[in-house]
Protein backbone atom coordinates (compact mmCIF):
# COMPACT_ATOMS: atom_id res chain seq x y z
CA UNK A 1 0.00 0.00 0.00
CA UNK A 2 1.47 3.48 -1.13
CA UNK A 3 0.08 6.94 -0.05
CA UNK A 4 -0.16 9.07 -3.32
CA UNK A 5 -0.78 12.62 -4.00
CA UNK A 6 -4.23 13.87 -4.78
CA UNK A 7 -2.29 15.33 -7.98
CA UNK A 8 -0.93 11.60 -8.77
CA UNK A 9 -4.92 10.78 -8.09
CA UNK A 10 -6.27 13.54 -10.26
CA UNK A 11 -3.76 12.41 -13.26
CA UNK A 12 -5.84 8.95 -13.08
CA UNK A 13 -9.08 9.96 -12.22
CA UNK A 14 -11.09 13.20 -12.12
CA UNK A 15 -11.76 14.18 -9.02
CA UNK A 16 -15.60 14.85 -9.94
CA UNK A 17 -15.66 11.36 -10.84
CA UNK A 18 -16.34 10.19 -7.06
CA UNK A 19 -19.56 11.62 -7.47
CA UNK A 20 -20.72 8.43 -9.93
CA UNK A 21 -20.02 6.09 -6.86
CA UNK A 22 -22.67 5.76 -3.85
CA UNK A 23 -20.69 6.92 -0.75
CA UNK A 24 -19.86 10.20 -2.42
CA UNK A 25 -22.85 10.52 -4.57
CA UNK A 26 -24.90 14.02 -4.24
CA UNK A 27 -21.65 15.47 -2.67
CA UNK A 28 -20.81 18.97 -3.65
CA UNK A 29 -17.32 18.98 -5.88
CA UNK A 30 -16.06 21.27 -2.50
CA UNK A 31 -16.87 18.44 0.40
CA UNK A 32 -15.78 16.10 -2.22
CA UNK A 33 -12.22 18.13 -3.00
CA UNK A 34 -11.74 18.32 0.89
CA UNK A 35 -12.29 14.78 1.84
CA UNK A 36 -9.34 14.17 -1.05
CA UNK A 37 -7.16 16.64 0.09
CA UNK A 38 -7.18 15.95 3.51
CA UNK A 39 -7.77 12.55 3.65
CA UNK A 40 -4.85 9.61 2.76
CA UNK A 41 -4.82 8.38 -0.87
CA UNK A 42 -3.38 5.31 -1.27
CA UNK A 43 -2.30 2.94 -4.47
CA UNK A 44 -2.64 -0.85 -3.51
CA UNK A 45 -1.75 -3.60 -6.04
CA UNK A 46 -3.34 -6.96 -5.84
CA UNK A 47 -2.66 -8.55 -2.83
CA UNK A 48 -2.23 -5.62 -0.96
CA UNK A 49 -3.99 -5.43 2.50
CA UNK A 50 -6.14 -2.38 3.24
CA UNK A 51 -6.56 -3.43 6.83
CA UNK A 52 -6.64 -6.90 8.71
CA UNK A 53 -8.77 -8.26 11.40
CA UNK A 54 -8.11 -6.43 15.29
CA UNK A 55 -6.66 -2.98 13.55
CA UNK A 56 -8.77 -0.14 14.64
CA UNK A 57 -11.21 1.00 13.54
CA UNK A 58 -10.95 4.67 13.45
CA UNK A 59 -11.05 5.19 9.77
CA UNK A 60 -12.96 3.77 6.66
CA UNK A 61 -11.86 3.73 2.89
CA UNK A 62 -13.87 4.37 -0.19
CA UNK A 63 -12.65 2.58 -3.39
CA UNK A 64 -11.94 5.14 -5.75
CA UNK A 65 -10.69 2.58 -8.40
CA UNK A 66 -10.00 -1.14 -8.06
CA UNK A 67 -12.01 -3.67 -5.84
CA UNK A 68 -11.44 -5.02 -3.12
CA UNK A 69 -12.19 -8.14 -1.30
CA UNK A 70 -13.56 -8.57 2.84
CA UNK A 71 -12.76 -11.47 4.43
CA UNK A 72 -14.03 -12.53 8.03
CA UNK A 73 -12.19 -15.53 9.94
CA UNK A 74 -15.20 -18.59 11.21
CA UNK A 75 -13.87 -21.50 13.09
CA UNK A 76 -10.18 -21.34 11.83
CA UNK A 77 -11.17 -20.87 8.25
CA UNK A 78 -11.23 -17.22 6.72
CA UNK A 79 -14.41 -16.45 4.43
CA UNK A 80 -15.07 -14.99 1.79
CA UNK A 81 -17.64 -12.05 2.68
CA UNK A 82 -18.23 -9.83 -0.29
CA UNK A 83 -16.79 -7.51 -3.22
CA UNK A 84 -16.08 -3.60 -2.22
CA UNK A 85 -16.38 -2.13 -5.83
CA UNK A 86 -16.28 1.65 -6.85
CA UNK A 87 -17.43 4.15 -4.54
CA UNK A 88 -18.20 1.59 -2.45
CA UNK A 89 -16.53 1.26 1.31
CA UNK A 90 -15.40 -0.68 3.80
CA UNK A 91 -14.64 -0.12 7.53
CA UNK A 92 -17.32 2.00 8.88
CA UNK A 93 -19.10 -0.45 10.46
CA UNK A 94 -16.09 -0.47 13.09
CA UNK A 95 -15.61 3.20 13.46
CA UNK A 96 -19.42 4.24 14.10
CA UNK A 97 -19.40 1.02 16.39
CA UNK A 98 -15.88 2.09 18.18
CA UNK A 99 -14.65 -1.66 17.61
CA UNK A 100 -11.64 -2.83 15.89
CA UNK A 101 -11.71 -4.30 12.59
CA UNK A 102 -13.95 -7.34 12.47
CA UNK A 103 -12.45 -8.80 9.34
CA UNK A 104 -9.23 -8.30 6.54
CA UNK A 105 -9.84 -5.99 3.19
CA UNK A 106 -7.52 -6.88 0.52
CA UNK A 107 -7.01 -5.61 -3.09
CA UNK A 108 -8.70 -8.04 -5.48
CA UNK A 109 -6.84 -5.80 -8.30
CA UNK A 110 -4.96 -2.88 -8.37
CA UNK A 111 -6.84 -0.06 -7.13
CA UNK A 112 -6.86 2.76 -5.07
CA UNK A 113 -8.85 3.82 -2.17
CA UNK A 114 -9.20 6.95 0.32
CA UNK A 115 -8.94 6.47 3.66
CA UNK A 116 -10.95 9.18 5.74
CA UNK A 117 -10.60 8.98 9.37
CA UNK A 118 -12.92 9.60 12.10
CA UNK A 119 -11.07 13.22 13.28
CA UNK A 120 -11.46 13.77 9.08
CA UNK A 121 -15.48 12.56 9.35
CA UNK A 122 -15.95 14.88 12.18
CA UNK A 123 -14.33 17.84 10.49
CA UNK A 124 -16.47 17.44 7.66
CA UNK A 125 -19.61 17.97 9.50
CA UNK A 126 -17.78 21.42 11.08
CA UNK A 127 -17.36 22.68 7.78
CA UNK A 128 -19.97 20.72 4.80
CA UNK A 129 -23.22 19.92 7.46
CA UNK A 130 -25.28 19.37 4.48
CA UNK A 131 -22.65 16.92 2.80
CA UNK A 132 -21.89 15.26 6.21
CA UNK A 133 -25.41 14.28 6.31
CA UNK A 134 -25.49 13.30 2.32
CA UNK A 135 -22.75 11.32 3.33
CA UNK A 136 -24.31 9.80 6.25
CA UNK A 137 -26.93 8.91 4.58
CA UNK A 138 -24.84 7.05 1.81
CA UNK A 139 -23.27 5.23 4.43
CA UNK A 140 -26.17 4.39 5.97
CA UNK A 141 -27.86 3.55 2.54
CA UNK A 142 -24.55 1.31 1.72
CA UNK A 143 -24.70 -0.25 5.23
CA UNK A 144 -28.28 -1.50 4.78
CA UNK A 145 -27.60 -2.64 1.63
CA UNK A 146 -24.79 -5.04 2.72
CA UNK A 147 -27.41 -6.14 5.57
CA UNK A 148 -29.91 -7.14 2.98
CA UNK A 149 -27.16 -8.92 0.92
CA UNK A 150 -26.15 -10.99 4.13
CA UNK A 151 -29.25 -11.78 5.22
CA UNK A 152 -30.39 -13.26 1.47
CA UNK A 153 -27.56 -15.06 1.63
CA UNK A 154 -28.23 -16.83 4.75
CA UNK A 155 -31.71 -17.35 4.37
CA UNK A 156 -30.61 -19.25 1.03
CA UNK A 157 -27.45 -20.70 2.26
CA UNK A 158 -29.16 -23.93 3.22
CA UNK A 159 -31.62 -23.88 0.15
Amino acid sequence: MQQISLAEFSQMMAPEEMALGSVFGALTIDATHFLLEKGSLYRLAEGDKVFEYGDAGGRFFVVCKGSLDFFKQHQGEWRHIRVVNFGEETGFVPMIALHEQSGTAVAREDSIVLEISSALYAELQQKYSVDFGLLTLNLAREMARVIDKMGEAMVTKDQ
